[in-house]
């Protein structure tokens, strides 16, 4: 079930900072954090996640997908939350995504806007997979937008692989769903 661009990380990152009593979110953060607190935020999560499944035209979905695009910076408070999750990168070649970005001039964005921030955004998310590539267990995968054009139906059956879910020739239709 695909439920969009979700700042669920964020906000959940946010709820344990408070719980925790930090003024910020900081590596020192995570040394004040407890089994309880884990279990407790995950517990909370999936609550939110599984009221938005009820309410779906899709409620016996066993797949949840996020696709928030900053949910990059999380991918770890997402792996402690759900350590059997599995996580997607999805990349794109960064001239296009910069184009993309320049071209759409997200308002509520403030580093769209700047061709040299766009730049500087870029390669804070490079380091930051490739710390998360270097450094997170559990089931994490790199997808490539090129290579998902060029060859969709391969790298469809290797990302439903990937989740745990079967291959469909719909698929390869996406664009005529109602779930797009």
């Amino acid at each position: 079930l695909g439920i969009g661009e979700r700042n669920f990380a964020a906000k959940f990152l946010n709820k344990l900072q408070i719980k925790l009593g930090s003024e910020s979110v900081t590596p020192d953060l995570m040394d004040l954090i407890e089994p309880h607190n884990v279990r407790e935020l995950a517990l909370e999560y999936w609550d939110e996640l599984e009221l938005i499944r009820e309410q779906s035209s899709k409620p016996g979905a066993t797949v949840i997908v996020d696709k928030m695009p900053d949910n990059y910076l999380y991918a770890g408070l997402i792996r402690s939350l759900f350590p059997r999750a599995p996580i997607i990168s999805a990349r794109r070649d960064p001239r296009d995504v910069a184009l993309s970005c320049w071209f759409t001039q997200f308002r509520s964005i403030p580093w769209a806007c700047d061709m040299g921030h766009i730049a500087q955004r870029l390669e804070q998310y490079f380091e930051i997979m490739r710390h998360w590539n270097n450094h997170l267990p559990g089931p994490f995968m790199q997808s490539h937008y090129e290579q998902l054009v060029a060859e969709q139906e391969r790298q469809t059956r290797r990302l439903l692989d990937f989740v745990g879910l079967e291959y469909h020739s719909q698929c390869l239709d996406f664009h005529q769903s109602e779930y797009v």
